[in-house]
């Protein structure tokens, strides 16, 4: 995506709009003037960030009707996403990225028609809360963040198919239990505290593993087993 105005409280293009100051825009009249807005970054300004959101304030997001994809970096003191973000119906992408104080997803979930979540570097994120992931979502990235340490006890969604996790040092497990039927495509690089694959195999649907850079000696060498059985192994 285009990188955020570095001198502009606000930069509205047709569709796009990047702005600094999240808490000022979220007000019901400047949200229901902007309807047909598709791109909406958030980026921090460093002065007075916000912490959370008010029910004000997610209320405004919601009259967005037709916005597909939402971005916020760098909102530091940030601990959360709005409570009523799965109201956001259109919303397909999601990224959250260097939010040193995100730690969660909203217990009431994510819009169903969200697609796409990529969460980088957020180091104080440690697991998706439980059925905090939607039945719509095909790919999932966890990059850069140094507390996460497992996937949804319950599993991931049926639909997703790609999962990629980068750059996790306490991430140290992988069961079966969370790897759907529907997976083509597991990525994991510098996850040096994963040591084994799970012990009842990965789903047969995956096409690619993608398993180097910075993990254990064993996961390595389990993954090289596997050639053969699974079409592409990029170790």
């Amino acid at each position: 995506s285009d990188p955020p105005p570095t001198h502009d409280k606000e930069v509205l293009s047709r569709e796009v709009l990047h702005t600094n100051d999240p808490t000022g825009f979220l007000a019901a009249p400047v949200c229901s003037l902007l309807s047909s807005l598709t791109r909406l970054h958030f980026y921090g300004n460093h002065e007075g960030e916000v912490e959370r959101f008010t029910n004000e304030q997610e209320g405004a997001l919601q009259l967005l009707t037709s916005l597909r994809d939402l971005r916020c970096s760098e909102l530091y003191k940030l601990h959360c996403l709005p409570a009523g973000l799965h109201r956001v119906s259109s919303l397909e992408t999601l990224r959250i990225e260097y939010g040193r104080s995100f730690k969660s997803l909203p217990k009431d979930g994510l819009p169903s028609s969200l697609k796409y979540l990529e969460i980088w570097c957020c180091s104080a994120f440690k697991s998706p809360p439980k059925d905090s992931l939607p039945s719509s979502l095909t790919h999932l990235e966890i990059h850069g963040c140094s507390a996460f340490e497992s996937l949804p006890k319950e599993g991931l969604p049926c639909s997703l198919q790609t999962l990629e996790i980068w750059d996790c040092p306490a991430f140290k497990s992988l069961p079966k239990d969370s790897l759907p039927s529907s997976l083509e495509n597991v990525e994991i690089w510098d996850c040096p505290a994963l040591t084994s694959l799970p012990k009842d195999g990965l789903p047969s649907s995956l096409r690619k593993l993608t398993v180097r850079s910075g993990n254990s000696k064993e996961l390595m060498r389990q993954c090289r087993k596997l050639k053969g059985t699974i079409p592409i192994i990029d170790d």
